[in-house]
């Protein structure tokens, strides 16, 4: 059914706190794992290797119905799962020569980057100067950080 305003706004600020967490998290618990195990490549793949088997386990299980890997769609989504993978290892290998505060400056700067490729490659529309001037400030906010770090 249709959500009404108030409680879609509640559901959005409910699954942004959620997402805070989990993120906020993700990091201090990698950060805690590079110490006592500094191979970043080798933790990503761990990590991966433990979500597949979650994956299958919830299908096999029958907590939730899981697709089965198709060899076509395995080639197909190739590409995004190399790069998903080159992505995760080097937030890992950067959270492992930097702190966490460092980390989360840097990762800031994101966004900006993101909405280049985004118009650049997807054609979508260039967002609006408000925008454009927000992210500038974070970036530029980011970069006095480090230099003063």
């Amino acid at each position: 059914g249709k959500m009404s305003v108030d409680s879609s706004y509640s559901y959005v600020i409910f699954l942004t706190i959620g997402y805070s967490l989990s993120a906020g998290l993700l990091v201090v618990i990698n950060k805690w794992a590079l110490v006592h195990y500094p191979y970043g490549a080798n933790l990503t793949a761990l990590q991966f290797s433990v979500s597949a088997f979650v994956a299958w386990f919830i299908g096999i299980s029958g907590i939730d119905k899981v697709d089965g890997l198709e060899t076509t769609k395995m080639w197909q989504f190739l590409p995004a799962v190399v790069m998903f993978y080159i992505s995760v290892a080097c937030n890992l290998k950067l959270l492992q020569h930097a702190n966490v505060d460092t980390y989360i400056v840097v990762r800031a700067c994101v966004p900006l980057l993101t909405m280049i490729l985004d118009v650049k490659i997807m054609g979508a529309p260039v967002p609006a100067n408000k925008t454009v001037l927000s992210m500038l400030i974070i970036v530029a906010a980011a970069v006095g950080y480090i230099y003063t770090d």
